[in-house]
């Protein structure tokens, strides 16, 4: 199987993996929409966590990871707090061919996903920016080391994300200012 990594699977793949690779999927947007109660906010002060939002004409870059191992698959579902995987197609960054890999949290605009209340669609980039930078889970996560990690990723492969780029300026503000 071949997980595709969005998020903190790039920078905490804390499962046994035979192969990874750097590249993008078509059609889909990374958006940090997702309400963080578990991991990197609380009920009262969720954190914001990415999803994979389907978009037409967006890109989104991130690593396939090869997996054999059932446990590792077990790990994530766990991990990942949602055990649902939809497949996405992959396109490696090197020259081999194009390749489906299953993602996790991949939401459309939908009435279910807009009235879940797991997500904060469409939200100002400057809230979003405060929840990222004010936000820690109960287990003392930061959600700007989980922000951070991932900008720190996709800058070390030169690749700019327009919604990461104006969090990145927001978060700025906000942490220059504190």
């Amino acid at each position: 199987m071949w997980l595709f990594g969005y998020a903190s699977l790039i920078w905490n793949p804390d499962f046994e993996y035979e192969e990874r690779v750097i590249g993008y999927v078509k059609g889909y947007s990374r958006k940090f929409w997702v309400k963080s109660i578990v991991q990197r906010g609380t009920p009262e002060k969720p954190g914001r966590a990415a999803v994979l939002l389907e978009e037409p004409e967006a890109t989104t870059w991130g690593v396939a990871y090869r997996i054999e191992n059932e446990t590792a698959i077990e790990h994530l579902a766990s991990r990942e707090v949602n055990p649902k995987r939809e497949t996405v197609r992959f396109y490696p960054r090197d020259e081999r061919e194009p390749f489906d890999v299953q993602a996790y949290w991949v939401a459309r605009r939908t009435e279910e996903f807009l009235t879940l209340g797991k997500y904060s669609f469409d939200e100002d980039p400057a809230k979003t920016a405060e929840f990222i930078v004010s936000s820690v889970g109960p287990k003392g996560l930061k959600n700007i080391e989980y922000f951070s990690k991932l900008n720190e990723f996709l800058k070390s492969i030169e690749i700019e994300d327009p919604h990461m780029s104006e969090l990145e300026r927001h978060v700025n503000s906000y942490t220059q200012t504190s």
